[in-house]
């Protein structure tokens, strides 16, 4: 994850390692200029500050649920938390309210994100999906998931996760 943000970043890493010696981990990011830069990314995520809007976020991951948790919450949205199925529909069936956006990966402990998004699809046919997956192999999956109406969010993801939520929403 680490190597993916840097990169999408314009950064790279250096990896120096000896036997019995350890390893050295140099992360190198591109320097801003000018404060112009500065404003030019502030004026973008002010693009995503996002709405009111309640999101189911299913993520087995604890540091990236907390992340993508805090990075939502941040920009006003509602957001229940769950990491797996069935504790998304406990969740869901505890709180009772309508939810607009369900956000899940794709491969979870119980089941897959696709059948957590069938059944609640199901209940609430108007139900916004996006899925986020670190496996390039459920890329694969992404012309079925788009054929049912689904969105796909490759991880490792920083701000494309405010913009994504933000046009599946406004779609």
């Amino acid at each position: 994850m680490v190597y993916g943000i840097v990169r999408e970043h314009d950064g790279w890493v250096n990896v120096y390692s000896e036997l019995e010696r350890g390893s050295t981990f140099r992360v190198y990011l591109p320097a801003v200029s000018s404060g112009i830069e500065a404003q030019s990314h502030e004026m973008e995520q002010e693009k995503f500050l996002g709405g009111r809007e309640r999101i189911l976020l299913v993520e087995d991951d604890e540091g990236v649920r907390e992340l993508a948790r805090r990075l939502l919450e941040e920009h006003g949205y509602q957001v229940l938390v769950a990491s797996t199925c069935e504790e998304a529909i406990s969740v869901l069936q505890e709180d009772g309210e309508k939810l607009d956006l369900l956000f899940t990966d794709v491969i979870l402990p119980d089941r897959n994100g696709f059948e957590l998004a069938e059944a609640l699809r199901r209940q609430m046919p108007d139900l916004r999906v996006l899925f986020a997956s670190g496996y390039s192999g459920d890329k694969i999956q992404w012309q079925s998931m788009q054929e049912s109406g689904f969105h796909f969010l490759q991880k490792p993801y920083s701000l494309d996760l405010l913009r994504t939520v933000r046009e599946v929403l406004d779609e």
